[in-house]
């Protein structure tokens, strides 16, 4: 008898050591956890900062008039353009980057109302049609427009459960409304460059920058 009250005594030792050991396990991963998200918040605070910075040297380079209407002329226009398509570039930089997640959902909105707001309006709207017109760039920019700004373009996130659910043929996956958009417009895109004459300028972004 009182070996077997030792030997349960063991027993139930073990099984505590063994709970307790989970339970700081549990414990240590969730702090690792935390400490990346951490890191990756400050990551994404300082690229968008980086971001913010590129924003503001492009800006100074176009007048203060291209934000009204009627913005400049057709001189004016042709003289800042190089600028423009900067930021046009930059815009479409950020489209991309929401769809990728590393800018967080708070500035995403913020920057989506300024490029909404800059592309509708003076010499900025000017630009962005010329763009449109004599490039086959900015697929993100153009889609985010076809959207009327409203969706945003980060890939819908599917829970745990839901991805289980999905495993076992309950339910179907989520829609990408971002994504469908984005096939429509590339599609358009292919249809107007196969439309344009021979030697129409086609060029990227990043040469009409430089």
């Amino acid at each position: 008898m009182f070996d077997q009250i030792k030997l349960s005594d063991i027993a139930n030792l073990a099984q505590l050591v063994i709970a307790l050991g989970t339970v700081g396990a549990a414990i240590g991963v969730y702090y690792v956890r935390l400490q990346l998200k951490h890191a990756q918040q400050q990551a994404m605070t300082s690229y968008e900062d980086q971001l913010n910075r590129e924003y503001r040297t492009l800006l100074r380079e176009i007048p203060p008039t291209a934000r009204c209407q009627p913005g400049l002329n057709t001189d004016e226009l042709e003289k800042y353009y190089a600028a423009f398509y900067g930021y046009l570039d930059l815009c479409n930089e950020e489209v991309f980057l929401r769809r990728e997640e590393r800018i967080s959902e708070a500035t995403w909105k913020s920057w989506r109302d300024g490029i909404k707001s800059h592309l509708s309006r003076g010499a900025f709207g000017e630009a962005w049609k010329k763009a449109k017109k004599d490039s086959d760039s900015f697929l993100e920019l153009r889609c985010l427009e076809e959207t009327g700004f409203l969706i945003d373009p980060a890939a819908p996130r599917s829970s745990c459960l839901r991805r289980l659910l999905q495993r076992l043929g309950l339910v179907g996956a989520l829609t990408d409304p971002w994504q469908e958009h984005y096939e429509s417009v590339s599609t358009k895109v292919l249809a107007q460059t196969a439309t344009k004459p021979l030697g129409a300028p086609s060029a990227s972004s990043k040469q009409a920058v430089s």
